[in-house]
């Protein structure tokens, strides 16, 4: 109805794009990594901030704003973390707590 396309992966990826073929939610299920040509879609400073701060968790849900990304990561810590288009980090958002570049890094 909203011009939207969801497609599902056979490994239960879901990637949702908007009437022009630009993606802009891209999820996995509970017990999966997202492949790697799906990371390769984020910007590389993203996936080494998640790899360097968080080496244990691995990403569940991606979502293209107008601002940068908005990634969530799996449990325990079940954070989610925005980024700029360039992949800076921004700022982490965990149960009711927000915490900006600056007292994160």
């Amino acid at each position: 109805m909203d011009g939207d396309y969801n497609i599902r992966l056979e490994e239960n990826t879901e990637i949702e794009f908007d009437r022009k073929g630009n993606w802009f939610e891209i999820k996995i299920s509970k017990s999966q990594r997202l492949p790697e040509s799906v990371l390769n879609l984020l910007p590389k400073k993203l996936n080494q901030y998640i790899e360097k701060n968080y080496p244990e968790q691995y990403i569940r849900r991606i979502e293209k704003k107008s601002y940068g990304y908005r990634v969530k990561l799996n449990k325990p810590n079940n954070v989610e973390l925005s980024f700029t288009k360039a992949g800076d980090f921004q700022r982490i958002e965990s149960k009711g707590s927000e915490q900006s570049s600056e007292s994160a890094e």
